[in-house]
């Protein structure tokens, strides 16, 4: 479903992890190859070096909602936003830019039907990045990863989520 769903947008999007293949193997493993990302996740940045620098915040944040809107303008809402599904790319050039990886509990609205990896109602993600909705197990849309963000941007100038705890505390 990954596969699926990332064909649908990072073909249009330099923000979004590439596919380069995907099919299953001679056991029956589905498998999926990715462009190389050579850089560091926005989870071992925040480990190694602690809360980043506002500046450097401003300059990552709009890439990845450019991203996010391309996503979310067909259908495809990723679910489990969080640090460690950003990672940076440093060209040759010297230029770093983040993208978005793990689109594997995105859920496409046009054929979710089809596409939903777990039972309705059911919590999937990571719990403090989820918004109500998720945690809630009620339906997940745009709005969904909109918060995520926001929890993100505040773990990149803080060091830490907003809420922590079990899923009761959250």
């Amino acid at each position: 479903q990954e596969a699926a769903v990332l064909g649908g947008i990072e073909a249009r999007h330099p923000h979004v992890v590439g596919i380069l293949d995907f099919s299953i193997d001679a056991e029956g493993r589905p498998y999926l190859v990715m462009e190389f990302l050579n850089g560091r996740s926005l989870r071992d940045e925040l480990a190694a070096d602690g809360p980043l620098d506002p500046d450097r915040v401003r300059s990552i944040v709009p890439p990845l909602c450019s991203a996010l809107q391309m996503a979310h303008d067909h259908g495809i809402f990723h679910r489990d936003l969080k640090p460690a599904n950003v990672v940076s790319h440093r060209f040759d050039s010297g230029e770093t830019i983040y993208k978005l990886i793990d689109f594997g509990l995105a859920n496409v609205r046009e054929a979710a039907d089809e596409t939903r990896l777990t039972a309705a109602h059911h919590f999937v993600g990571t719990m403090a990045y989820a918004s109500p909705e998720q945690l809630g197990a009620k339906t997940v849309d745009a709005r969904s990863d909109v918060y995520s963000l926001g929890v993100v941007i505040f773990e990149l100038l803080t060091g830490r989520v907003p809420f922590g705890g079990d899923m009761q505390a959250i």
